[in-house]
Formats: structure tokens, C-alpha cells, sequence
């Protein structure tokens, strides 16, 4: 198969990747040459993701946290980059279902879809963010969906969250053009001015 890129040695960390969607993505990715790490808040699945791709001869590291909780989020970033090394790409893939009409939705379930597939990403982003800003370099995925565009019975927190997952993108990488470029001016006042 044809090269359609090279991520050689580029440190990607998916969310929710122990299996679905996020396995796949970081099998795919780890083709490509990429080093991944495997995040599950089940350290058992991040580990046995993490050794199939070992297995297969692909450089992966586990990193069990929960996505959800803002301290083990900052926490287990801070623990990334400094014992497994900086992250180029972070892919947010992190994601739940759940499905009830609309006038029976639990309140706890549609906290927990929310929390899953929206919240984290601002956690996730903005913990991640922090280190690509300082090195001026980085990429951010959010993983949506169509349901971000159409509504659908039975899932009303999924499209919620989804549409709030495409809103939080756009302005994720406004707010983070404006700080970039505003690092980088400064950058070249300071260089003047030695």
C-alpha cells in the first residue's frame, strides 16, 4: 500500500482508544509510523490495546485516566509529557451512547453522555493545549459527528453533545490562532530588543 503520509516518531494520544473506533484509529495511525498512547479509563483495556499494537510491532503506551475529571486529565498530561514525551497529535475520540424518548431521559445518563463526549474534549484540548502553545506546534482531531447536523429520537444528549463538540472546535482554534500568533509577536518584540 502507498505511503499517504509519514507520522514517523510523532506522539499521538487518543482518547478512548482501547477499542471501537479510537482502537482502529490508532492501528491506522501506528501504520503511518506513529508512536501512539492508548487512553481508557479501564487501565486493563489500555494495556491489553496497548499490547496488541506492541505485538504487532508498533511503538504504544497506555495512559488510563478518566477524561471526565479535570485533575486526572491535567495530571496524566503533565505525566505524558514528561515520561513518555510531547504530543504532537491528540485525537478526541472519547465516546458514549445512550438511548431513551425524550421525555424519559434520566438526568444521570444524560450527564454522563455529555460529560463523555463534550466536556472532555475541553479538558482534554485545554491540558494538551497548554504544552503545544509553549512549543508552538501541535494538532488537535475532535471526533463529531452527523448527528452534530441532524436531530434523531432517542439520542437527544448524543446530537447535543455532538453540536457542541463542531461549536467548541471553532472556537478551540480561533482562541488558539490568537494566542499563537500573539506568543509569536512577542517572541520577535523580545528577540529585538537582545
Amino acid at each position: 500500500m502507498k505511503d499517504l503520509f509519514s507520522l514517523t516518531n510523532k506522539k499521538v494520544l487518543i482518547t478512548g482508544s482501547a477499542q471501537g473506533i479510537g482502537f482502529l484509529l490508532a492501528k491506522g495511525l501506528a501504520e503511518q509510523g506513529a508512536d501512539i498512547i492508548i487512553n481508557d479509563i479501564i487501565d486493563d483495556r489500555a494495556q491489553h490495546a496497548t499490547s496488541q499494537l506492541r505485538d504487532a510491532g508498533f511503538v504504544a503506551d497506555a495512559c488510563a485516566f478518566d477524561v471526565t475529571n479535570g485533575q486526572a486529565v491535567n495530571n496524566a498530561i503533565a505525566d505524558i509529557e514528561e515520561n513518555i514525551g510531547a504530543i504532537d497529535v491528540l485525537i478526541n475520540n472519547a465516546g458514549i451512547q445512550r438511548r431513551h424518548p425524550f421525555t424519559e431521559f434520566p438526568e444521570n445518563e444524560w450527564d454522563a453522555v455529555i460529560d463523555v463526549n463534550q466536556k472532555s474534549v475541553f479538558l482534554v484540548s485545554q491540558a494538551v493545549s497548554r504544552f503545544m502553545v509553549k512549543r508552538q506546534r501541535g494538532k488537535i482531531i475532535n471526533i463529531c459527528s452527523m448527528q452534530s447536523e441532524l436531530g434523531r429520537d432517542t439520542i437527544t444528549p448524543y446530537t447535543a453533545s455532538k453540536g457542541a463538540v463542531k461549536m467548541l472546535t471553532l472556537v478551540c482554534a480561533l482562541n488558539l490562532r490568537v494566542i499563537t500568533f500573539r506568543s509569536m509577536a512577542l517572541r520577535r518584540v523580545i528577540s529585538k530588543l537582545t
